[in-house]
């Protein structure tokens, strides 16, 4: 703490004075054991001097004489200890001021810390639900897709390609989980939704539109999440797969928090190409 005693320097109820310091000296040694032995030595000289006949008695039975100099003795000396205890207790309540002003500021970082980790914490826990959410979300899109005998880009009518599209239109046979008994068109589209996008589901003929449709997802930071993934390195036949790229800001303002939910799906009940 060298340099708090530097930065604080302690001024008691006499400053840095001269007599404040000889008064803290003065009440140090009325309290050690020299001076109680010394003045017992002094104490027992005094009164054999005074008590033997071969001499002069300066101060005869009843030692008047030293009783006054131990009442002058007293009387100076409980000032000067309290005087000393005075500064002591200032000394030690900037002390305990500049442990206080420490304690402080470490409660203080610690707290700022302690904000940060729960920010991060509940940041995570908020992460985890929209993935969990946008998972169960996008489950039934998933399904059909499984199930699904002929998968086309709804704006062109033709199969899906490597380009990216808004909307896909998917033809469930009968007995898919999704459609029911009888066969089913489904249509699945974004829509924008201020300077986000929202995921539809609509049963053709409809059009899928909001108006029309159910929304299964939002807060899309991208509006084209389907297409043909790269097959290149695929040999033998394969299913279909439909690429889907869906991009979430995991904020509710400022600046976007993404998460990617990537997955190639697998049209398991259309005719497997090469």
């Amino acid at each position: 703490m060298t340099t708090g005693a530097h930065a604080h320097r302690f001024h008691g109820a006499f400053g840095e004075d001269t007599f404040g310091r000889f008064a803290e000296k003065a009440a140090r040694f009325f309290g050690t054991p020299n001076y109680i032995v010394g003045q017992t030595i002094v104490v027992i000289f005094w009164i054999v001097l005074n008590s033997i006949a071969l001499i002069h008695h300066w101060d005869p039975n009843p030692f008047i004489m030293l009783n006054l100099i131990f009442s002058t003795q007293a009387a100076y000396a409980a000032p000067l200890i309290l005087l000393a205890q005075t500064r002591q207790a200032d000394r030690d309540k900037l002390h305990s001021d500049l442990i206080d002003q420490g304690h402080t500021a470490l409660e203080t970082s610690m707290k700022g810390e302690t904000d940060k980790l729960l920010e991060l914490l509940e940041s995570n826990t908020t992460l985890t639900t929209q993935d969990r959410d946008l998972t169960e979300q996008v489950a039934k899109l998933t399904r059909e897709i499984h199930c699904a005998n002929q998968i086309l880009d709804t704006a062109t009518g033709v199969g899906l390609g490597s380009t990216p599209v808004n909307a896909i239109t998917l033809t469930l046979p009968a007995g898919c989980p999704t459609g029911g008994a009888t066969a089913v068109t489904a249509r699945w589209c974004t829509v924008a939704n201020g300077s986000q996008f929202d995921l539809y589901r609509s049963v053709a003929p409809a059009a899928c539109a909001t108006s029309t449709g159910v929304r299964w997802a939002s807060s899309l930071v991208d509006g084209t999440p389907f297409s043909l993934p790269d097959t290149t390195t695929t040999s033998g036949q394969h299913f279909p797969l439909v690429h889907l790229d869906l991009l979430v800001n995991t904020r509710t303002s400022g600046a976007y928090g993404k998460y990617d939910l990537v997955d190639d799906v697998a049209a398991l009940n259309a005719v497997r190409g090469s």
